[in-house]
């Protein structure tokens, strides 16, 4: 009798509603392209979580910082660093993470908030609207003078945007104080003497300013109208008076999406097509000439902004673009035109790094939603008709809040998409997508962080921060469902007559269980037949049903497998005649 195998990628039924054909996903359970004995791939279970600690509330948001080489979360009203609460955040929305080599900045409420590694919390703010610069006196010279030597020169460094006044003041020896002898940086070349005082008062002659080497000099002769050995005192101060700058003053509005380029953070100004860049002297200001730039293909707003291979990438409704920077300062940035990419991104959170580039859920402007690609002016389609009905029966209001995120285990390359209903992951090495599940709902991990070789999660139902673990496939210690379809298999009049499953799970002594259930319309399944699998090693005793039976025309399997144990699935085939 001939041996079938079957195929556990994906399986068909159909809708209950309209009698249309649906594809049939696995869940929490990762298809391995690789080849394996005989066959040319297997399926691996969906790593479990282990509890590292409970937080304050539900995660809101993550980033792996790179000064600081670990992973900064908000979760609930807290920030926490890798684990450990450093302070408290406002609101309960989701929040936008940047960081800099001083800080980790978190978008919230409208405002840029950066949490400084010295302890300090500074809030994105205008440059103070008049900054004053006291005046200050500095003693240039000192010196004591006698008869036989009565000339001096001394530098003085004048900057050329300051009004600086320069005063010469002798004493004679006696302690009489000659009158001080004022002068300009203005009064170049030109000298200046004192009138001769009456009696014997010091006096300052032939006073001149020049310029050696771009350095203003003075030279200066004095008269202590002394006699004898007798000796006085000179001093020559600088006056730099007080001076008000006028800061210009900024209204950015309500802060959205943020990222950081080039030693500035960079966010969009919600709900406009404007982004804001900081200074390079204060990264908690704005850049004092050049603060603001414009997205013009973006009429309805900027939703979100990356950086990429020193670009600037601004996320639209409607197109993507890109900016480059100019080195200028009257500028800093530049639109590219030629990059620029005509398709939308649904909402903040619903584009995400992947593969060297982005990934994203396109806008309903596009004509449909869609999971594309980016790439330089262009993108590239990964959803399938399948996952295009599934977002379909969101609307462009429910997707705007969707997270869609990327992780690297095991060699997959995961991109993680957590709607409101389900939670799908599209792997790049296989090329297939799976669902992944929380008992019989939503998938409860989010905010998926590498460090090392380990991945670390929030909890987008309640206050816990865990961590994938490869040696089970519970999550907080409660048991995992995994499921497999086949296709409808066409087998008219044919009977089979054995079906087996290589299996094989961890040493461990809980039990697993495979239930197994058929149906032939797609719509409705057999009741579960269920196979007792707690053995290491089950493969030696692979035969899961001894006969099926006759078939009348389609046939389509599900599996079940219910358990905390790591397992690996391989081999699901019949013997047919």
């Amino acid at each position: 009798m001939p041996i079938v195998q079957i195929p556990l990628t994906k399986g068909q039924g159909k809708s209950k509603l309209n009698a249309d054909y649906l594809d049939l996903l696995p869940v929490n359970i990762l298809p391995v392209a690789r080849q394996v004995g005989e066959y040319a791939g297997y399926h691996r279970f969906y790593r479990g979580i282990n509890k590292i600690s409970d937080v304050s509330g539900v995660s809101r948001g993550s980033q792996y910082n790179v000064a600081q080489s670990s992973v900064y979360r908000v979760m609930g009203d807290s920030i926490y660093n890798d684990g450990v609460s450093i302070g408290n955040m406002p609101n309960s929305d989701r929040v936008s993470m940047a960081c800099s080599r001083t800080s980790q900045a978190v978008s919230t409420g409208g405002e840029l908030l950066l949490y400084r590694y010295d302890g300090t919390v500074k809030t994105f703010e205008n440059w103070v609207e008049k900054e004053g610069v006291p005046e200050r006196t500095d003693d240039i010279f000192d010196d004591v003078y006698s008869l036989d030597d009565n000339s001096y020169r001394v530098p003085l460094k004048f900057p050329d945007n300051e009004r600086i006044t320069t005063q010469i003041q002798v004493r004679s020896v006696n302690g009489v104080l000659g009158e001080p002898l004022t002068l300009t940086p203005d009064q170049i070349g030109v000298k200046v003497s004192q009138p001769q005082p009456e009696g014997k008062i010091p006096h300052i002659t032939d006073a001149v300013f020049n310029i050696v080497d771009g350095v203003y000099t003075l030279d200066f002769t004095y008269h202590g109208n002394l006699s004898g050995g007798a000796r006085g005192e000179i001093n020559v101060t600088q006056f730099f008076p007080s001076t008000i700058i006028e800061n210009p003053q900024y209204d950015w509005g309500e802060v959205g999406d943020a990222c950081r380029l080039r030693g500035r953070y960079i966010f969009a100004q919600k709900g406009t097509d404007t982004f804001w860049i900081s200074s390079l002297e204060d990264e908690s200001k704005p850049d004092l000439v050049a603060p603001a730039y414009r997205a013009e293909s973006q009429p309805d707003g900027i939703l979100a902004v990356r950086e990429w291979n020193d670009y600037l990438v601004t996320f639209g409704s409607s197109t993507i673009e890109y900016f480059r920077l100019t080195g200028n300062a009257n500028q800093v940035y530049q639109s590219q035109p030629s990059y620029m990419i005509g398709v939308g991104v649904a909402g903040q959170f619903a584009v995400t790094s992947f593969l060297n580039s982005f990934a994203f859920i396109t806008n309903a402007s596009s004509g449909k939603f869609q999971v594309a690609v980016m790439g330089q002016g262009s993108y590239q389609v990964i959803s399938d008709t399948h996952i295009e009905k599934l977002l379909s029966e969101y609307n462009s209001e429910q997707l705007s809040s969707v997270f869609i995120e990327s992780v690297k285990f095991d060699d997959h390359d995961l991109l993680i998409l957590h709607l409101p209903n389900e939670t799908l992951i599209f792997d790049a090495m296989s090329k297939m997508w799976s669902q992944i599940k929380s008992g019989s709902g939503v998938h409860m991990a989010v905010d998926y962080q590498s460090t090392g070789s380990a991945v670390t999660v929030g909890d987008k139902l309640t206050g816990l921060y865990g961590e994938l673990t490869d040696l089970s496939s519970a999550q907080y210690n409660e048991q995992s469902e995994i499921l497999l379809y086949s296709p409808m298999l066409s087998m008219p009049e044919m009977s089979i007559d054995r079906l087996s499953l290589t299996s094989n799970i961890a040493t461990t002594s809980t039990a697993d269980y495979i239930a197994l259930s058929v149906t032939q319309n797609g719509v409705t399944w057999s009741p579960e037949r269920l196979i007792k699998n707690d053995q290491p090693l089950k493969w030696v005793n692979s035969t899961i049903l001894d006969l099926v039976g006759e078939v009348r025309g389609q046939i389509g399997f599900r599996l079940r497998i219910v358990g905390a144990n790591p397992t690996t699935l391989s081999g699901f085939e019949m013997e047919v005649y």
